[in-house]
């Protein structure tokens, strides 16, 4: 059945230094066997005979050239072979022509075993190590006749990826493709004789994560490419060109549709109609004088550029202008589709009307705003721009343009969708439908200070410090010091750490008589310990009610309990932290010294490499974030989102810009998330406010209040607000290099 996997039976494992022994003996005594076959054939004058043609005297048992038929499940040997040749740029490589044959004879094993088996996503981890796709097991059957013979298509295309050999022969003289005839696996004959394969991290059969266990899932794709060689599974190219009236935010809508697609692994790029009008007529009127010879002119210059873009391997490009008239958004259409070639359907008009006056009117003081050097004119001049475009503006009809692609928002309220077809499209639709044209202010932050943070574990769900603590009712105050009133959101993961530090908004909106519902645990990760001395003395009760454990001293200042806050908490398990698989918990030390070698290939390529049995960054952010992102757009009214580290910086790098510029997901990891501090996007504007020193008055206070000292002391960031997006202070943890906390 599509979607499902099926589990191989557990075997004892031997150790690692035994599994290497055996195997050198193994290798010794092959030679041994090809030395006195070679001694016959001479002694007979045989020059037909070799080592590969001549069939073996009998299988060595333990050898690993085990029939393909009886392959065992994959054996442990292969972080200790990574590790072997390991290269200062931390990636894998092996040399063919190794003296040891005992490592090339377990890499063959190995490869023939996983192949067996249908393990892609070891078998990836081989062949990106440098692994031989070409290995033969005893009867000269490469991993290719294998996976011919088993049915797994997908192995078949990762070999050929890699290279392997299309028509290579066994003993029977048989190709991969032959086998696959003989075993009724048409596909897989199709793609032998026909396909010429080169990436496979996004063939469609990869979607059966999404019908199996997370934790198989995860490691779906263990090591992928750079996105700029990674197709997209939106494939193809598209131009997008904004129609509307000065005011109306579609430079804002523009950048939106660029982040998305940047996000979805898309090379996008913006093409302003006014610079190329006058790169063609020599003018740049902001008045609308729309001559048929300057639009072709004009049409003609962004259709050439556009069509260099899309040669050079970009994929999305969006024209930013007025297109205020029929005349010129049917030149630019028809001179666009002659050049580059494509249908009619991946050109989309996107319209944006409005007769909002008060929204047009901040629409106009934030472009002063943004605006250099702003003149003392600036909004008189900009109206009176605004009302000659609206004396030739013709909007788009269904009607008038119904051959067409286009979409129409009319004052965010109606969306008019006209011949919007295919995957891309609708893509392009449903983010649109999700985009709020003013957007409330966002505020990001990590949950407070935490006990695994502080012994240096990795992830983990243990309850917060008592600096943890102390944060929890900073944020509390600041929050409620920020919104004044309004109403607002909070969005919190579900693990322990996360859920201690919105307690007192959970509070708040019980108050308010919000629904609150109990926290879901995360799915990954154990309760956390009650034996834990500085966990909360509250909990939420499955009727929405908080209880307090008797006998523990509050750590709520009392003024605090009678602070008032109109929020509603929500919880969301999607905003767990990185699945970190089998180093969950563990100490950063103890993962260093065991896993030398996946450290250092995290380290390579943090995004796309997973934990071992855990999660990617690429997953994480395609899986998980996605959904939220399009609900935070979507809001109207201002969000809080508590989670972790990886998160964070996944939202930061969406929302935020790094010194005026967009934050591809491939280097979100790197954008440091302080402690203790609140991160607030409003609009282009990003700030980093520091709560650390009201979060050690907090602590001190609350330790003349418990005889419970405070579990460290930690340095001030030196101001209460900061700009930029790289500020590490010493609680930058080391799991923020690494993704993860």
């Amino acid at each position: 059945m599509p979607g499902t996997v099926a589990q191989s039976p557990m075997r004892k494992k031997l150790s690692l230094e035994k599994l290497v022994a055996i195997q050198r003996e193994i290798a010794l005594l092959d030679r041994r066997i090809v030395s006195v076959k070679q001694q016959i054939a001479d002694r007979e004058g045989s020059d037909t005979t070799s080592p590969q043609s001549s069939p073996p005297i009998a299988p060595p048992v333990g050898s690993g050239q085990f029939p393909h038929s009886l392959a065992p499940p994959p054996s442990p040997l292969r972080e200790s072979l990574v590790g072997r040749s390991m290269t200062s740029g931390g990636s894998t490589q092996f040399d063919d022509h190794d003296d040891d044959e005992s490592l090339q004879a377990m890499l063959a094993v190995e490869m023939c075993q996983l192949t067996a088996v249908g393990d892609i996503v070891s078998l990836r981890a081989l062949l990106e190590s440098g692994a031989n796709p070409n290995c033969t097991d005893y009867d000269n059957s490469t991993p290719l006749h294998i996976a011919a013979e088993r049915g797994h298509i997908d192995v078949v295309k990762l070999l050929l990826a890699f290279k392997a050999t299309r028509t290579s022969v066994d003993d029977e003289g048989k190709t991969p493709s032959m086998i696959a005839t003989e075993k009724g696996y048409e596909e897989i004959h199709d793609v032998l004789m026909f396909q010429d394969v080169t990436v496979v991290h996004d063939e469609p059969d990869s979607f059966l994560c999404a019908s199996i266990p997370a934790q198989m899932a995860s490691g779906l794709v263990l090591e992928a490419q750079p996105s700029e060689d990674q197709p997209s599974i939106m494939s193809g190219n598209m131009i997008v060109i904004m129609v509307g009236l000065p005011g109306r935010g579609k430079t804002y809508i523009a950048q939106h549709i660029l982040r998305y697609f940047m996000w979805n692994h898309y090379k996008c790029q913006r093409f302003t109609h006014q610079s190329y009008r006058k790169r063609a007529t020599g003018t740049a009127a902001s008045f609308p004088t729309h001559v048929p010879d300057a639009e072709r002119l004009t049409s003609l210059l962004l259709a050439t550029e556009i069509n260099d873009y899309f040669g050079s391997g970009g994929n999305i490009a969006l024209i930013d202008g007025t297109h205020s008239t029929p005349l010129r958004r049917h030149t630019l259409r028809q001179i666009l589709l002659d050049h580059t070639g494509l249908p009619t359907t991946r050109i989309i008009f996107v319209e944006v009307f409005s007769n909002d006056h008060a929204l047009i009117m901040s629409n106009v003081l934030l472009a002063k705003e943004a605006s250099r050097d702003p003149s003392a004119t600036f909004v008189e001049d900009y109206m009176e721009n605004m009302r000659q475009h609206e004396e030739v503006y013709k909007t788009l009809s269904s009607t008038a343009d119904s051959d067409m692609s286009f979409i129409r928002i009319e004052n965010q309220m109606t969306y008019n969708l006209n011949r919007i077809d295919g995957w891309l499209q609708s893509r392009l639709a449903y983010m649109l439908h999700n985009l709020r044209h003013y957007p409330q202010p966002i505020y990001l932050t990590r949950a407070g200070e935490y006990e695994d943070l502080v012994s240096g574990r990795v992830g983990g769900n243990s309850r917060l410090s008592r600096q943890g603590e102390a944060y929890s009712n900073a944020l509390f105050e600041f929050m409620k010091t920020e919104m004044n009133g309004q109403q607002f959101v909070v969005m919190s993961s579900c693990a322990a750490r996360c859920t201690q530090t919105v307690r007192h908004f959970v509070h708040a909106a019980l108050r308010n008589r919000e629904v609150v519902q109990e926290p879901p645990a995360p799915a990954h990760l154990p309760p956390p310990p009650l034996s834990q001395a500085h966990g909360s003395s509250e909990s939420i009760s499955s009727t929405g009610s908080l209880n307090q454990t008797p006998n523990q001293t509050p750590t709520v200042p009392s003024a605090l309990a009678l602070c008032e806050a109109n929020c509603r908490v929500a919880y969301f398990p999607t905003l767990d932290d990185l699945n970190h698989g089998d180093c969950e918990g563990q100490l950063w030390s103890d993962i260093d010294a065991t896993l030398p070698n996946t450290m250092a290939s995290m380290k390579a390529d943090p995004y796309h490499v997973a934990w071992p049995n855990g999660e990617s960054l690429d997953q994480l952010y395609t899986g998980r974030l996605e959904p939220h992102i399009h609900e935070i757009q979507a809001s109207t009214q201002p969000i809080l989102v508590v989670s972790h580290t990886p998160l964070i910086q996944g939202f930061f790098a969406y929302f935020g810009t790094q010194r005026g510029a967009m934050i591809s997901p491939e280097v979100a990891h790197t954008v440091a998330i302080p402690l203790h501090s609140v991160i607030r996007i409003r609009g282009s504007t990003v700030e980093f406010i520091d709560l650390s020193t009201r979060v050690q008055e907090i602590a001190e206070e609350t330790a003349l209040q418990s005889p419970r000292s405070s579990s460290r002391k930690r340095a001030s960031f030196g101001g209460s607000v900061f700009s930029g997006s790289a500020v590490r202070g010493e609680d930058a943890h080391r799991g923020s290099e690494v993704y993860g906390e």
